[in-house]
């Protein structure tokens, strides 16, 4: 069934609309061909981002384009050193992160990540949290990931097929997973946004993961 723009475009702005952590009415939705382009302002970052995934749940959504302008009110304007403070904390007191492996730079709100992790799961989850944490405009993630155990690629990629056959009703022949030294590249045809992320966290949680290049369609 093809779902008309009009409707997509109703359907993002009733589930922004609903979604507390945004102002819709700073948001403008468009959408063409089942792409939404969404543009005017945040108040956050992660305002920002949440619009997006609110957008990528609605039925007949094949794409997001993400134009939203970040403007912090001036009362949560932070300086780099106070962001850079913050994610240091954060880290500090996260038992699942080696704080003394990441470096962290901080430009106009812009965070840097360097250094190193042991999961890619990790390199996302610090991403994640940076990203939420107030002052910050965008995360540039230049972590590496640093297996402490290594897999065949054969032994990852069936393990990310496997997985994601049991999780969820996803016809899996019309998944490919191609895995080159730790590296995935997911293609095929999903029916959904829901049901490709369910494929794409597997592959992100699997264990000898450095990397997931996320290339599948919805249908």
């Amino acid at each position: 069934m093809v779902i008309g723009k009009d409707k997509i475009k109703q359907d993002v702005e009733d589930q922004i609309s609903n979604d507390n952590r945004v102002s819709a009415s700073e948001i403008n939705v468009d959408v063409d061909k089942g792409e939404v382009i969404l543009r005017g302002r945040a108040g956050s970052y992660l305002a920002r981002r949440a619009a997006e995934t609110d957008a990528w749940v609605v039925e007949g959504v094949i794409n997001v384009k993400n134009e939203i302008d970040v403007s912090y009110p001036i009362d949560k304007m932070l300086t780099d050193n106070e962001i850079r403070k913050n994610i240091d904390e954060f880290l500090l007191y996260n038992p699942q992160i080696d704080a003394s492996k990441v470096d962290i730079g901080v430009r106009s709100g812009i965070v840097t990540l360097f250094g190193s992790v042991d999961h890619y799961w990790k390199k996302n989850a610090v991403e994640e949290a940076v990203n939420d944490l107030t002052g910050v405009k965008g995360v540039i993630n230049e972590l590496a990931v640093v297996p402490t155990k290594q897999l065949s690629d054969e032994v990852i990629a069936q393990e990310i097929l496997s997985t994601a056959e049991l999780d969820f009703p996803v016809d899996m022949n019309k998944i490919i997973v191609e895995v080159e030294e730790g590296r995935v590249t997911l293609k095929g045809i999903v029916p959904d946004w829901k049901s490709g992320k369910i494929i794409y966290d597997k592959a992100c949680y699997t264990t000898g993961v450095v990397d997931v290049d996320n290339q599948m369609e919805i249908q």
